[in-house]
């Protein structure tokens, strides 16, 4: 097998040549090289330590299973319960009344986790009636 002799002396010279300091072209490479490496694995360390990938995994898992009525049911029928409740559950409205502002508390902030989650609300709002005395 021949190799062109041109190609050879030029990775030599490549090899053999100093920088304006002195150091070697070489360790630069390598410094280089290694600093790319470290990035590409902290990159892929930090995507498998990921929720995304949490998420996916647990997505992929042969035992779950995706329940498509409540994922339609947050969809399109969430964000007018949320409305709804948000404006009668404010803490506000309770603020001559201790214990009810307490659990409005409580219930406003559980509302705005829960805001694109329908069940959740619908628990809610079972709560909101019984324990602040809402009409919905």
């Amino acid at each position: 097998m021949k190799t062109d002799s041109l190609v050879i002396d030029s990775v030599k010279n490549v090899m053999q040549s100093k920088s304006a300091n002195g150091m070697d072209v070489t360790w630069v490479c390598y410094t280089v090289a290694l600093v790319a490496v470290l990035v590409i694995v902290s990159g892929v360390i930090a995507y498998f330590r990921s929720d995304r990938y949490k998420m996916k995994k647990k997505l992929k898992d042969k035992n779950t299973s995706v329940d498509f009525d409540g994922v339609m049911r947050s969809a399109f029928m969430a964000k007018d319960l949320y409305d709804q409740l948000k404006g009668k559950c404010h803490p506000d409205k309770f603020a001559t009344e201790p214990e009810k502002m307490k659990v409005a508390t409580e219930i406003f902030a559980l509302l705005v986790k829960n805001k694109h989650n329908y069940d959740e609300l619908c628990k809610l709002k079972d709560r909101a009636i019984k324990e602040l005395n809402i009409n919905l």
